[in-house]
C-alpha cells in the first residue's frame, strides 16, 4: 500500500539524521515514530525523552515508561513544572507557544547531553495543517527551536499512523488521543495545579468506566463532559452517578454534552 512507500521515505529521512532523540510521549503519533526510528537506526542509535509535566495526564506517562522498559530502550525522564513557566497559568491564546518553547528547550538540552544533535517530534500533518490555520501555535516553538518534523515531512495523517500501527502491531494504534490537560480548561481562566488534578481524576474515573475519548471541560469550577459520540447513551444512562463523582471530586456544576466528544472544541 502507499502508506508502507510513506513509511520507506521515512526511515530514508531519519538514516540522514544518522542518530536521533525523540520526544516520546507514549501517545499514538510518537509511538509510531520512535518504532520506526529504531528499525531504521537502530537502538543504539536512538533515545526517547518523556517530559513528566504539571499538565500530563498520569496514565499517558506511566505508558510511555512501561513501553520503554518493555522494549529496552534508552530514555530518559525529565521532570517539567508548566505551571513555573511565565505566561502560561494565565491561559491566554499563546500558552501551548509559552509552553512548548520551555519544554522543547529543555528537551534539546537534555538530548544535548547524550550526545544526540537532531531532537524529533511526532506532529503529523493534519497538526500541520491545524497549524497552517492557526490552530497549533506550539508548532511555531517547536520550528524556531528547529526540531525535526519527520511525519510531517512525508505526509502522514493521524488516521495513518494508526493504521500503520495495526499493521506494525503496536498497542498504541487503539490509543484515544489524550493532550495536555490545561487544553481541558477555557482560555482566560487561570490554569491552576487543583484543576489540573481535579480533571486527571475526573478523566480517570470515566476511563475506568469504559468510555473512551473522554473530555473533561473545565470552565470557572464547572465541567462539561465529553465522551466518544457512540458512549454518549450509555453515559446518560449513569450520569447521575457520574455528577456525584465529579462533584465530590471539587466540580461545583456538572454537565454532559449530548455531541459527544469533539476535537478543538475548547480552541479560542
Amino acid at each position: 500500500m502507499w502508506k508502507l512507500r510513506r513509511v520507506e521515505l521515512l526511515e530514508e529521512t531519519l538514516k540522514e539524521l544518522g542518530s536521533v532523540a525523540v520526544a516520546f510521549s507514549g501517545g499514538v503519533d510518537s509511538t509510531f515514530l520512535l518504532y520506526v526510528a529504531i528499525e531504521a537506526l537502530g537502538k543504539e542509535n536512538v533515545m526517547a525523552i518523556t517530559v513528566n509535566a504539571t499538565a500530563t495526564p498520569e496514565s499517558d506517562l506511566e505508558d510511555a515508561i512501561d513501553f520503554m522498559y518493555d522494549n529496552e530502550i534508552k530514555h530518559e525522564v525529565i521532570k517539567f513544572d508548566q505551571l513555573s513557566v511565565e505566561g502560561f497559568k494565565e491561559n491566554k491564546k499563546d500558552r501551548c507557544y509559552i509552553c512548548k518553547k520551555a519544554m522543547y528547550t529543555k528537551i534539546k538540552e537534555v538530548a544535548s547531553e547524550n550526545g544526540f544533535e537532531h531532537v524529533i517530534d511526532g506532529t503529523n500533518f493534519d497538526d500541520w495543517w491545524d497549524f497552517i490555520y492557526d490552530q497549533r501555535p506550539g508548532v511555531k516553538a517547536l520550528l524556531e527551536l528547529e526540531i525535526r518534523l519527520p511525519l510531517v515531512n512525508v505526509e502522514l495523517r493521524k488516521p495513518d499512523i494508526r493504521e500503520l500501527s495495526k499493521y506494525y502491531d503496536l498497542e498504541s494504534a487503539y490509543k484515544s488521543s489524550s493532550p495536555c490537560l490545561a487544553t481541558r480548561i477555557k482560555s482566560g481562566n487561570a490554569i491552576t495545579e487543583d484543576k489540573l488534578k481535579m480533571i486527571d481524576e475526573a478523566e480517570k474515573y470515566l476511563d475506568e468506566k469504559g468510555f473512551k475519548q473522554i473530555r473533561v471541560r473545565m470552565i470557572d469550577d464547572d465541567a462539561s463532559v465529553e465522551v466518544r459520540r457512540d458512549h454518549v447513551d450509555r453515559l446518560l444512562e449513569i450520569q447521575d452517578e457520574v455528577k456525584a463523582r465529579l462533584k465530590e471530586i471539587g466540580f461545583e456544576k456538572v454537565e454532559i454534552d449530548s455531541r459527544g466528544y469533539y476535537e478543538g472544541r475548547m480552541n479560542g
